[in-house]
């Protein structure tokens, strides 16, 4: 049974173009690391750059070690465990669609991009989650606060200096 959970829109000061470039290239990951090597006021995560590859997110007490593999993958590695996330449909300029490699629960994401004017932009992240129904209950509210927070944490990318 799959279940779906969507972010709430959000909304960023930057061209859809600037957004969808860099949500396209996952490589672009390695600058975002590095511009948020600080706790700021506001997160409710904190982002550590590890190395030109690798980056840390604390969050709630658990930390997920993001590693750049190419521009089309990143590893997730939590828990001792690792999960693959590739791109596997781009729209140009509209959506990026990822698919979780080696996860114990299978899950795709989309994240869907539109204009709002010619420098704002909005943007919604959906997860659909393969599980059984008596799964659904348990995995439900961890789901939905991860696929907010991160539109939360695509939502304060700063997209015309992650371009280049």
């Amino acid at each position: 049974m799959a279940v779906k959970f969507e972010s709430n829109v959000k909304y960023v000061s930057y061209s859809q173009e600037q957004v969808y470039n860099v949500l396209a290239d996952l490589s672009k990951i390695r600058k975002v690391a590095k511009a948020f090597d600080v706790q700021r006021p506001g997160m409710d995560f904190k982002m550590t750059f590890v190395d030109e590859d690798t980056m840390e997110i604390e969050a709630k007490g658990n930390t997920v070690t993001i590693h750049v593999v190419s521009p089309d993958a990143l590893e997730l590695s939590a828990k001792g465990m690792t999960v693959t996330l590739r791109v596997v449909e781009r729209e140009e300029l509209k959506l990026v669609k990822l698919s979780a490699d080696n996860s114990p629960v299978p899950f795709t994401m989309w994240i869907q991009i539109l204009p709002v004017e010619a420098y704002q932009a909005k943007l919604k992240v959906t997860i659909s989650v393969e599980v059984s129904m008596f799964m659904k209950p348990m995995i439900s509210k961890p789901c939905k606060e991860g696929v907010e927070m991160f539109a939360n944490l695509l939502s304060i990318f700063q997209y015309n200096t992650l371009c280049d």
